[in-house]
């Protein structure tokens, strides 16, 4: 079974590996709360929330893991009412603070593993420093994979997520064929959730995903 995080790693070095992240530019809002999403469907693969008869997310197993932005999103779900995905993404959005802590917490452990690197560049006639985050080519598998093969188009996110998914997940359903179509149709519904959420989400801050 997949390691946690994988999943949510791996759509970060295919977002940097399109276009390098400068931290606290208005438009890297999608980048963070995207990567909460993504987290949130982890943690349904791990067996650590569920979704009740009203589609909301709730706790179903509240032991630590040894990820501290795992944690920290659990503890979010446990001290808050219940909600969607999508309610979820609304509420991350306005809770930049906590946004930025969890989406930094994983990149910075991507920099320990070789995955990412910062890059500092002067602007602004060398009075200004920028802090980009940068993915460090051939450094993340899937990432490669939808490179070699061409199997989604950059602009798509709810298909590059699902293909995310499969890459890190489907293969490891040993269900029915049946059971496997209602899984992935329960993560569509999801994913479609989350990038609704997101989309809605920089329409309130004025902001570009």
């Amino acid at each position: 079974m997949q390691e946690m995080g994988k999943m949510t790693k791996g759509f970060i070095s295919s977002s940097l590996a399109e276009q390098p992240m400068t931290i606290n530019s208005r438009y890297t809002f999608s980048l963070p709360l995207y990567t909460i999403g993504i987290l949130f469907i982890e943690l349904l693969e791990k067996g650590y929330v569920q979704l009740n008869q009203n589609d909301e997310i709730e706790i179903r197993n509240n032991q630590g893991t040894n990820r501290v932005y795992v944690n920290q999103l659990i503890l979010c779900i446990q001290n808050n009412k219940r909600r969607t995905c999508k309610e979820w993404m609304h509420y991350f959005g306005e809770k930049s603070k906590v946004t930025d802590e969890i989406f930094k917490s994983i990149v910075k452990e991507m920099k320990q593993e070789g995955t990412v690197r910062y890059n500092s560049k002067k602007r602004f006639a060398n009075i200004f420093t920028q802090m980009q985050i940068e993915y460090v080519t051939n450094a993340n598998s899937f990432v490669e994979y939808i490179k070699k093969n061409s199997l989604v188009k950059k602009e798509n996110k709810i298909e590059m997520i699902i293909l995310l998914w499969k890459y890190y997940y489907a293969a490891y359903i040993n269900e029915q064929e049946i059971a496997s179509l209602q899984k992935e149709q329960m993560i569509y519904r999801f994913v479609k959730q989350i990038q609704e959420g997101v989309l809605e989400g920089a329409q309130r801050n004025i902001l570009f995903v």
